[in-house]
C-alpha cells in the first residue's frame, strides 16, 4: 500500500484527517496553522520514515520574503525530507496568490504590499516549478483554477476551493503513485 503525506500550511483547513485515496493508496493529511517553511520539516521528520509521497503545501505565510530566499528554503526542506527518505516522491504544491482582505484580521496586506506577494509567489511558483521538473519532483499548479475562491480574509480557501484544491492534491498523488509503482517495476525487470 502506497502511504502518502501531504504537509500544509492552514489553507486546506477542510481537508483534514486521514482518508483512502484508493484500495492501494492512504493519505494523512497534517495541518500546521501558520507554518513556514522553514519550520515544516521539524513537524513531520518523525513520520518521513514510513511515507512514500510527501505534498508539500506551504510558503504563504512566508509573506514578505524575497523568492530566492523562498527558494533556498524549500531546497532546504525537500534535502533534508530525502535525508530521511531517499525513496520518498516528493511533490510541491504552487504558493496561492492572495486576494484583498474584505474584513480587518491580522493578516491583511495593503494593496501594494497584496500585489508585491502576489508578483512574489508568481516569481517564487515559476523558480520552483522548474526546480521540481529538474529534480524529478511533482508540482501541482492551483492557482488560475482557485483565483476567486478565498474566503473574505483574502488567504484562507472557501470550502468549495478547498475541494477544488483537494482534487488537484489527489490527482497529484495517484500521478506519484503511477510513477512509483511503474519504477518498482522497472528495478524488478532489471
Amino acid at each position: 500500500m502506497t502511504r502518502a503525506l501531504v504537509a500544509r500550511d492552514s489553507m486546506l483547513k477542510y481537508l483534514a484527517g486521514s482518508f483512502t485515496l484508493s484500495s492501494r493508496t492512504h493519505v494523512e493529511v497534517r495541518s500546521f496553522s501558520g507554518v513556514r517553511i522553514e519550520k515544516l520539516f521539524s513537524l513531520i521528520a518523525h513520520s518521513l520514515a514510513d511515507v512514500h509521497v510527501v505534498i508539500l503545501h506551504v510558503g504563504t505565510n512566508n509573506v514578505g520574503e524575497e523568492p530566492l530566499v523562498l527558494i533556498a528554503r524549500f531546497r532546504s526542506l525537500i534535502s533534508r525530507i530525502l535525508d530521511v527518505n531517499p525513496s520518498i516522491r516528493v511533490v510541491v504544491s504552487a504558493i496561492l496568490p492572495r486576494q484583498a482582505s474584505l474584513r480587518k484580521c491580522q493578516w491583511a496586506l495593503s494593496v501594494g504590499e497584496l500585489e508585491a506577494f502576489n508578483t512574489d509567489a508568481g516569481e517564487t511558483n515559476t523558480i520552483l516549478q522548474a526546480l521540481c521538473h529538474k529534480n524529478g519532483y511533482g508540482f501541482v499548479d492551483g492557482t488560475c483554477e482557485l483565483m476567486g475562491m478565498l474566503k473574505a480574509d483574502g488567504v484562507h480557501t472557501t470550502k468549495h476551493g478547498s475541494q477544488l484544491l483537494g482534487c488537484l492534491l489527489r490527482a497529484a498523488i495517484k500521478q506519484a503513485s503511477k510513477d512509483l509503482e511503474a519504477s518498482h517495476n522497472g528495478a524488478l525487470q532489471q
